[in-house]
């Protein structure tokens, strides 16, 4: 049987009586804490999470900045390669579009590497800068060797046709020659055959010296055709003139090789030249002769040059080939 309530002791079912203080938050007592069960049913005041219950503060978003970097770079490098620098205008211009992505995200605040995606777009632009100008300078090179080459074409053709007009000019004074009494030539030394790199000297104080002659590998701008297993080859013929007159040359070298075939003549911008027309008392005049001939006949050769019609008797000059 329960006893009744002391009439000195407080009801805890009791409504709280005005004025009254509660023992936990009298004068001096720390106050309660926040997560303690208040009085009564349930609990007190609660403080709320920041970013809300359950989440997390969100990270920067940095990744367009750090891709347009890498870009700009790519793009750069292949820039500067020398045969490469077509391709360096895909990476710079994804720089560029990665960049002002990033920078738009930076306004919104939702990145925070400003500086390094400003510098990627800068990359950006440079790459394609870089991708344009080279291909500006390989058109301009490209020009230029197409200008190059027709010059030298041109200048191929100049001297075939000049030496053409040699040619028969030589002839029609051979044919001249033929019609009329022979001219009577200075005396000359006894014809002998001479080696080669050797000089004959005339009585008139013309001397002719035949070099040796090297082989070489004619351009692609040569006029006549290197044939299938032959063998180019060019050699100097120089002339001086000691003698008190001037000389008046036409002539051209008469080239046989080992099997006694003549060789046929190639016209090379790089290894072949003309002798002058005209040579004074004290001066000389010197030009390369280039020709074929095939490589089983190319041990030995012979060659007759003639400077002059009047006044000059063919010479031979002969020797092996290396």
């Amino acid at each position: 049987m329960s006893q009744p309530p002391s009439p000195f002791e407080p009801n805890p079912w009791a409504p709280p009586q005005e004025g009254a203080v509660d023992q936990q938050t009298r004068i001096g007592d720390p106050p309660p804490a926040p997560y303690a069960p208040g009085p009564g049913y349930g609990y007190g005041p609660q403080t709320p999470y920041p970013f809300g219950y359950g989440q997390q503060p969100e990270s920067p978003q940095n990744g367009m900045g750090i891709t347009a970097v890498v870009l700009g770079l790519a793009g750069c490098g292949l820039g500067v390669l020398v045969f490469l620098f077509w391709m360096s205008w895909l990476p710079s211009l994804l720089a560029v579009v990665f960049g002002f992505v990033g920078l738009a995200k930076v306004r919104k605040g939702a990145a925070t590497n400003k500086g390094l995606t400003l510098a990627g777009t800068i990359l950006g632009f440079v790459g394609i800068l870089m991708a344009v100008g080279g291909g500006f300078l390989t058109l301009k090179l490209y020009r230029t060797g197409i200008e190059e080459r027709d010059r030298q074409v041109r200048v191929s053709e100049s001297r075939a046709a000049e030496l053409d007009e040699e040619l028969e000019e030589l002839d029609e004074l051979g044919d001249l020659g033929s019609d009329e009494p022979p001219l009577s030539p200075s005396p000359t030394p006894e014809a002998r055959i001479l080696g080669l790199g050797e000089t004959f000297r005339y009585d008139n104080g013309v001397k002719v010296t035949i070099g040796k002659p090297t082989a070489f590998t004619p351009n692609q701008y040569s006029i006549g055709q290197l044939k299938s297993g032959h063998r180019a080859y060019y050699f100097k013929v120089t002339i001086a003139n000691d003698g008190p007159k001037k000389v008046a040359l036409l002539g051209y070298p008469q080239v046989t090789d080992a099997e006694g075939s003549e060789a046929d003549i190639i016209y090379d911008g790089d290894h072949s030249s003309h002798l002058a027309r005209t040579v004074l008392p004290g001066k000389q005049t010197s030009a390369l002769f280039t020709y074929q001939v095939p490589k089983s006949a190319a041990k030995e050769w012979q060659i007759e040059f003639q400077p002059a019609i009047e006044g000059f008797e063919p010479q031979i000059w002969a020797g092996r080939i290396k």
